[in-house]
């Protein structure tokens, strides 16, 4: 999850960036989104982003890569993150 602090700025300068990034390390967007529907209990108020990836190393070898370093500082300018790994159900 992402509280957004600056949404231009982040958008254009971050967001705009990571997706290539990240689409070719093999990740695939699942949701990239500004706001949740409440059907039970409180929805986050930030921006959640589910991405995709076939396993945890590929997930782990795009995280801990430079370019992806690089691209966090500048997310941390406008953004604060929350990011966490989850393994998947098998195909």
């Amino acid at each position: 999850m992402n509280q957004v602090n600056d949404r231009d700025h982040y958008l254009n300068d971050f967001a705009s960036k990571a997706a290539p990034l990240i689409t070719s390390a093999g990740g695939r967007f699942i949701v990239r989104s500004g706001q949740a529907t409440k059907l039970e209990g409180e929805p986050p108020k930030s921006r959640i982003v589910i991405i995709r990836f076939d396993n945890m190393d590929k997930l782990m070898a795009w995280y801990k890569s430079p370019k992806a370093a690089e691209l966090q500082k500048i997310g941390d300018k406008y953004a604060t993150v929350n990011s966490f790994e989850v393994e998947g159900v098998a195909k």
